[in-house]
């Protein structure tokens, strides 16, 4: 049995048909992106911070120098208790990753390259889900039922 702990929105200038464009994505043209995550339940910090790890670890395809360090950055940023219907919001602009952790921004992890290793947790060879993937780039579009021929 799943059991549902958020809510994730995607939101981009443009529309994405695949997630390497996502990953790709960078400039004016497309960029600002962001990912919001809304909870559906109380999440307790230690809670929090085992599964960014555990998500980060499983679902992350693009690696560089200086990975590790930025993970711990941002684990660091997003490890706090989270209440029923809080929010986690990840910004995406230029060249920063900026996090607002239940309103209040908690920092910036910056360079282009972890951005690209954030995304590729979602958008990448391993996502989280890939229904929520799907979601993601297209919303219910790709839900919708083929015509039956007869």
């Amino acid at each position: 049995m799943a059991v549902k702990v958020y809510v994730a929105g995607f939101y981009s200038a443009l529309p994405f048909q695949d997630g390497q464009q996502v990953m790709d994505c960078h400039g004016e043209d497309a960029c600002p992106l962001q990912m919001d995550f809304t909870f559906l339940r109380s999440v307790s910090g230690k809670q929090c911070t085992s599964a960014w790890e555990k998500q980060l670890d499983h679902s992350v395809s693009y690696h560089y120098d200086g990975y590790e360090n930025d993970r711990k950055d941002f684990i660091n940023k997003v490890s706090n208790p989270i209440s029923n219907g809080g929010t986690i919001s990840i910004q995406m602009v230029g060249d920063n990753t900026v996090v607002v952790n239940q309103g209040v921004e908690r920092g910036i992890v910056p360079g282009r390259n972890f951005q690209r290793a954030f995304l590729s947790m979602w958008f990448g060879s391993r996502p989280v889900t890939d229904d929520l993937k799907a979601n993601l780039l297209h919303g219910a579009v790709h839900l919708e039922a083929s015509p039956v021929l007869a």
